[in-house]
């Protein structure tokens, strides 16, 4: 049997954010460790695959460091950047609506925008929200409700808003504005008044995006550096033993640690542990919205309105995705000289039934919107994730308190994007800390910041 003493379950950005600061730190700590994935390719859910020429990312996973130790590491082993504005918006009425459209409304038809200020100055529920949906009338009334929120969140998490919780909507996840921005009535009715636009960005404001390579890149240097020995791919923990500290590989050999980082989702984490079984009841809770990624590699020019556009959500029930990326905008390598690139993502989950055909569904829809035309479509690549977005429903702040509690008197912290399940620190950025946080706390006794304390995320640096 193999004895470590700490073990690292997932070679994503928390993952490896946990194995770069073991290697780190490896002068000063004499410890024994692994880091094991049952992919393939390190990078988790942010690889990035290639195809015709085109590169693809899973998902719209733009960095926005909140770090300077983040940052540091991404100059380290990235050489050449771009830097991007960020554009985003929404398609609504055959037009683009600024992000984020609550503040944008004088883009709407005019007795829709008047139906949707009067609801946001009187807004429906005046107590306390006990969810997502009843937060969102609360702050933005049923006009806005009816027409963008409802139909756009439960196409994301495919999860209705009724059965979701309210505790991540002011927390910074991808941007420097909150996951559900705010609005101030008399800036959006002067707004109107001026025919001014009121987005999320500057024309100062830049993010940097990977030259080559696509965000998977980022990963791909982080795990070149690290020691070659240590790193195990295609390796796959099946079992684990709380009591005895052993963890029992696809292969059949045992690893008992001393510690153990685990970033495999958390449901899959409780569904596998032997010696538990109230935990494993639990696992089905942490239910994921399942994603289809569809990228669209066109040639010719992209089309007018969306030449400058990084990522416009889709609120219309029609069309099957919710999300368009435009990763051409992002790097001219994304995409062949004289094409152009699309990534489409079709979410489903408990509330919303998985699209039978998504290439073909995503087609149709770009081409409804007339983004499109078949008959310059040259590439298309799709890749299925089980494990597309941690949905943060109701009453999960106590089953994680709960849970994380009794893992970490048996020597396990679950962290990343899916194995801490806090879509509000789920981010590259975040995960990656957490892993960090996580050897510094284990090793020097730094006490964790992003997870425990999300809205602290990046103001205050663990040291």
């Amino acid at each position: 049997m193999t004895e470590v003493d700490i073990l690292i379950c997932g070679a994503g950005p928390a993952g490896l954010g946990a194995a770069w600061r073991l290697a780190e730190l490896s002068a000063q700590f004499n410890c024994n460790w692994q880091l094991l994935d049952s992919a393939n390719e390190p990078g988790g859910m942010a690889v990035s695959v290639s195809k015709d020429g085109f590169t693809w990312d899973l998902g719209g996973h733009v960095l926005f460091p909140h770090y300077s130790y983040f940052n540091d590491v991404l100059n380290s082993v990235v050489s050449a950047w771009v830097e991007v504005k960020p554009v985003r918006g929404a398609w609504m009425f055959d037009r683009f609506i600024p992000y984020p459209v609550q503040r944008n409304i004088r883009h709407f038809p005019t007795p829709l925008r008047e139906r949707c200020l009067a609801g946001i100055s009187r807004p429906e529920n005046e107590k306390a929200p006990e969810n997502f949906e009843q937060y969102l009338k609360a702050a933005f009334g049923q006009g806005l409700y009816d027409v963008f929120f409802e139909s756009l969140n439960l196409k994301m998490w495919g999860t209705h808003p009724r059965h979701m919780g309210t505790a991540w909507t002011q927390h910074r996840s991808g941007s420097k504005a909150s996951n559900v921005p705010t609005v101030d009535l008399a800036r959006i009715v002067e707004n109107i008044r001026e025919q001014r636009d009121d987005p999320a960005w500057s024309d100062d404001t830049r993010i940097r995006y990977p030259a080559k390579g696509g965000t998977g890149s980022v990963w791909r240097g982080v795990a070149a550096r690290l020691p070659t020995d240590r790193l195990h791919l295609n390796t796959e923990i099946v079992s684990i033993h709380l009591k005895e500290q052993t963890a029992t590989l696809n292969d059949g050999r045992k690893v008992r640690y001393q510690r153990l980082f685990n970033s495999m989702p958390l449901g899959k984490l409780l569904s596998i542990i032997s010696d538990q079984p109230h935990l494993a009841k639990l696992a089905g809770y942490f239910s994921p919205a399942k994603v289809d990624v569809v990228g669209i590699g066109v040639q010719g020019k992209c089309p007018e309105q969306l030449e400058d556009v990084c990522s416009l959500y889709l609120p219309d029930p029609d069309i099957p995705f919710w999300r368009a990326t435009v990763l051409s905008n992002y790097s001219p390598s994304m995409a062949p000289a004289d094409h152009w690139s699309i990534l489409c993502e079709v979410n489903s989950g408990p509330d919303v039934d998985a699209v039978s055909q998504p290439v073909e569904s995503v087609i149709a829809g770009l081409q409804q919107l007339g983004f499109v035309s078949p008959d310059n479509i040259v590439s298309v690549w799709s890749r299925h994730l089980p494990n597309g977005y941690p949905v943060p429903t109701l009453q999960r702040d106590e089953m994680l308190s709960s849970i994380q509690k009794e893992l970490t008197t048996h020597n396990i912290f679950s962290r990343g994007r899916f194995g801490g399940w806090k879509y509000e620190v789920c981010n590259q950025d975040h995960a990656f800390m957490q892993g960090v946080e996580v050897i510094d706390a284990v090793l020097s006794g730094t006490p964790e910041i992003t997870y425990p304390t999300p809205h602290l995320a990046g103001k205050i640096e663990a040291k």
